[in-house]
């Protein structure tokens, strides 16, 4: 009698919990009836597809909806000239945020009770720069960690071992082993050194102007960055090239080392399937024994233009993408949109073992770098500095004056300019 009875208890709280969970579900056909009207989408080539899919997921509860993907290439989306007969949301990079929310405060749509009401989902510095005013005006979508990616096949080959190389005079080191021992031309890294100056300031806990328009150009964490820089260039271990992740040149072999981002990781293993457990996933070396190591940089928000014939389609979209953490794990699985949402990255199919790479758990190891990496505020004059200062970094790294007389030169220079130009 009690087993039955007990039977009866549990099947009446499976009840009430499914009636719970329906009355939880997104989009009830009420509201999805009621909800219209026409958004735009902005982003670049890049997002097109993954945008396509979350519109059509949309559509789906909100039948009475359009979503259409505009695609556009360019640092300003020009916000004055959108129509304001339809809804506007625009991609841009974490680090641009700051510059749309002061250039556009009035026009934006404010979405702080929607990001609120999820703000347990993300951490505390991914949501203080989509804030301005006290007020949200973004929400995240995508977030960017980077880590160090080895060919531990050639590695084991020469007896280096990957779980030594701890500080960047460690990866110098066994750089010159390996040349010296294998006597092949391998490559390490390639790129822009104005990427590499990025994500090794943010190592050391450092933008290049902060929120409050602090400028670090000139600072000890700078000068060790173009120091850093030099020493690679001139030993041959980082070569100037447009592209930081080449798959060609991985392809061929010739590449045992790079930095990568999820992205990239992604594209290693649905393009080179040749090359399966033949890579080791680390985090990047640090400036000195038990320097921070972890670097996360370039993430993606969305941001909208405030229009009160279609605030409640702009809201109810954002509450949708929010919600719906199965959309957000297709964007992750399908589309390689590594999330901020910490609940997706406690999902399984963020801590399952990756076959590709071994068989180690690659996407929670991403997972470790994005939580624990350094996150400062970025300035809305950021991207003009950067642009600025990316034009005097070559300049600076042929020592024809000291480093510190190179960028306090600099630094007054660019000080000058905001003062002319900036916010």
């Amino acid at each position: 009698m009690k087993k039955h009875m007990r039977y009866i208890s549990f099947s009446v709280v499976l009840i009430f919990l499914i009636s719970i969970s329906s009355c939880k579900s997104i989009g009830s056909s009420n509201t999805s009836k009621t909800i219209r009207g026409v958004i735009n989408i902005w982003c670049s080539e890049e997002y097109e597809a993954s945008m396509k899919f979350v519109a059509q997921s949309f559509k789906k509860v909100y039948p009475k909806t359009t979503i259409n993907i505009k695609v556009i290439d360019g640092k300003d989306f020009n916000i004055e000239d959108k129509l304001q007969d339809e809804a506007h949301i625009f991609m841009i990079q974490d680090k641009d945020t700051p510059y749309y929310l002061k250039k556009y405060k009035d026009k934006l749509a404010d979405v702080t009770s929607i990001v609120n009401n999820h703000k347990n989902l993300f951490k505390k510095e991914t949501l203080n720069n989509i804030s301005f005013n006290e007020k949200i005006y973004a929400v995240p979508i995508e977030s960017n960690p980077y880590v160090m990616v080895y060919r531990k096949d050639i590695f084991s080959k020469y007896k280096i071992k990957i779980e030594d190389i701890n500080t960047w005079d460690d990866y110098i080191d066994q750089y010159e082993k390996l040349k010296r021992d294998s006597k092949v031309s391998y490559s390490f890294l390639t790129g822009n050194p104005m990427d590499y100056y990025e994500m090794l300031l943010n190592q050391l806990n450092k933008v290049l102007i902060d929120s409050k328009d602090n400028m670090y150009i000139s600072s000890s964490e700078s000068m060790k960055s173009i120091n850093l820089i030099r020493e690679l260039r001139k030993r041959g271990i980082l070569k100037d090239n447009k592209e930081r992740f080449s798959l060609n040149s991985i392809k061929s072999g010739k590449v045992v080392s790079f930095i990568a981002n999820y992205k990239e990781l992604k594209i290693l293993e649905e393009k080179a399937p040749e090359l399966k457990g033949k890579f080791k996933i680390a985090a990047m070396p640090s400036f000195e024994a038990g320097g921070n190591k972890f670097v996360c940089i370039n993430g993606k928000n969305l941001i909208a233009l405030d229009n009160n014939k279609y605030t409640n389609l702009i809201n109810t979209f954002f509450e949708f993408l929010l919600d719906n953490e199965k959309l957000q794990l297709d964007l992750f699985t399908q589309y390689s949109i590594f999330p901020c949402n910490l609940n997706i990255q406690r999902s399984k199919a963020l801590l399952n073992p990756v076959e590709y790479f071994g068989a180690d758990k690659v996407w929670q190891f991403l997972s470790n770098v994005q939580k624990q990496s350094f996150y400062n505020s970025y300035s809305a004059n950021y991207a003009y500095i950067n642009s600025e200062f990316e034009k005097h970094i070559y300049d600076i790294m042929k020592e024809k004056k000291s480093l510190k007389e190179n960028t306090s030169d600099v630094e007054k220079r660019l000080k000058e300019m905001i003062k002319n130009t900036g916010f």
